[in-house]
């Protein structure tokens, strides 16, 4: 099977952004009989007004089988992209040409460069057109479903075809962390995987605060101020050792609150003459990511938070102790998280196969995924066509720590003993990133590796 490149996206939901919008109903417009010359003729946003209008391309929303049609357009979110309404001029005047919504104006539409979406758009229609045929009835667009209808992740979809689009490159909607929990855990919809893991050992997440705030306290008696040869900055003419002296009592006396503690080390907050004594203490002027009192990027007041603080610490402390919590972090995260999947090993291995489902978007009917300018033109199977032929795939999984955090790992292949039949490998990442260290939850984002080219090889189709 042919290889592709890795497709990687954070683990975000659909956007109904501007772009994305013209894209997919430009591409719709594009397959219906309105043709590439009626596509190409929208300048701005307003001039897809009449495709509506017209019923050329009709909206779907949520609803039993195809869905509803939407007919109320200005209840839509999307209007404002349309929208064809002029301002209002006094009477007396010349009728204005000017757009109500700026969004529906030309200069968005250039602005954005919406005329090489317009571009891509037609040239993925004239490969799905070549591939289905053209449509003997409207086109739907189907993005206000959410998944709702039979076409599942579909975005358009014609002679009951459902069909998802991508821009440039693309690549498949890749699950949430918490869609991946359900999947795998056959929980319900409202599962949390972050919030399960504190419900099922919040003593092992209160043992890694104290853990850390171990190491903060051994990160400061080891501090040493005579490194920073600069001035401190600050109008208090307090020096570095001063500083210390007093960030020790303040920090052992937050050490002893909120030993023990996750929930209280997250939300203890310190007053501004404290935050002064930490700004004194590590401050560098002209010096980018050190402790500044006058910071007002990220959270409101980050510099009131004492995990900022115990951060700042850590992060402008001896390297030992950074090496050292790197070794101390990476045990606990497998303590939580290798223990939370271990004990329900049996369950995931049951829902690999709909973890693998989800991935690669298969709804009641088959779609087709088209991509790179209609290059990439792919069908996904049919929940009938997956469920007939699920059973030639062979699923693991694998969690294990990394450099970064906890990693879990799950591969599908058409033949386990032989690594060159990959079918798909999704990882899921657990590690704080953006925020830093013990800033609340772990970030998590995903890495999708497809290792095929199409799926009619695996999931034949079945005759209707």
């Amino acid at each position: 099977m042919k290889s592709l490149k890795s497709w990687i996206q954070q683990l975000d939901e659909a956007s109904s952004e501007d772009t994305t919008f013209f894209h997919e109903v430009v591409c719709a417009i594009a397959c219906s009989n309105a043709g590439s010359t009626g596509a190409g003729s929208i300048k701005k946003g307003a001039d897809i007004f009449p495709f509506f209008r017209d019923k050329v391309v009709i909206a779907k929303g949520p609803g039993a089988g195809e869905g509803t049609d939407i007919t109320d357009f200005e209840g839509m979110k999307q209007y404002k992209f349309f929208d064809p309404t002029v301002k209002e001029t006094p009477a007396g005047e010349d009728p204005s040409t000017e757009l109500k919504s700026k969004w529906a104006t030309e200069d968005h539409f250039n602005e954005k460069d919406m005329p090489s979406r317009v571009t891509d758009a037609i040239a993925v229609a004239k490969a799905i057109v070549e591939r289905i045929g053209r449509p003997t009835g409207p086109v739907y667009w189907t993005g206000p479903t959410n998944d709702s209808t039979d076409f599942g992740a579909a975005d358009i979809a014609y002679n009951g075809q459902g069909i998802s689009l991508k821009f440039g490159e693309g690549q498949f909607k890749n699950l949430t962390v918490n869609q991946f929990a359900r999947a795998a855990l056959g929980a319900g919809k409202e599962t949390e995987l972050l919030t399960e893991l504190h419900d099922d050992v919040p003593e092992k997440w209160d043992d890694m605060t104290s853990a850390w705030l171990d190491l903060i306290w051994k990160s400061l008696n080891n501090w040493d101020v005579s490194k920073f040869r600069t001035k401190t900055g600050t109008q208090t003419g307090v020096s570095r050792a001063d500083a210390l002296v007093e960030a020790k009592k303040l920090v052992g006396k937050w050490k002893a609150e909120t030993y023990g503690s996750w929930d209280k080390y997250q939300k203890k907050r310190i007053s501004w003459e404290e935050v002064q004594t930490f700004h004194d203490l590590l401050y560098v002027p002209k010096k980018k990511k050190v402790y500044n009192k006058d910071d007002r990027k990220g959270d409101k007041d980050r510099v009131k938070q004492f995990r900022y603080v115990c951060r700042k610490l850590l992060d402008q402390g001896p390297t030992a102790v950074r090496k050292k919590w790197k070794d101390e972090r990476n045990g606990r995260f497998t303590d939580i998280f290798g223990t939370y999947f271990n004990d329900r090993d049996e369950t995931i291995k049951e829902n690999l196969a709909t973890i693998f489902e989800k991935q690669i978007s298969v709804s009641p009917k088959p779609m087709i995924y088209a991509s790179k300018g209609g290059t990439d033109v792919r069908r996904v199977p049919s929940k009938a066509e997956f469920d007939h032929s699920i059973e030639k795939i062979s699923f693991s999984y694998e969690g294990k720590t990394t450099g970064a955090g906890y990693t879990f790992i799950l591969l599908a292949q058409a033949d386990p003993k032989d690594p060159q039949e990959k079918i798909m490998e999704i990882t899921i990442f657990f590690r704080w990133k953006s925020a830093g260290q013990m800033i609340g939850n772990p970030d998590t984002s995903s890495e999708s590796e497809m290792y095929v080219t199409d799926y009619t090889d695996m999931f034949p189709e079945i005759a209707g």
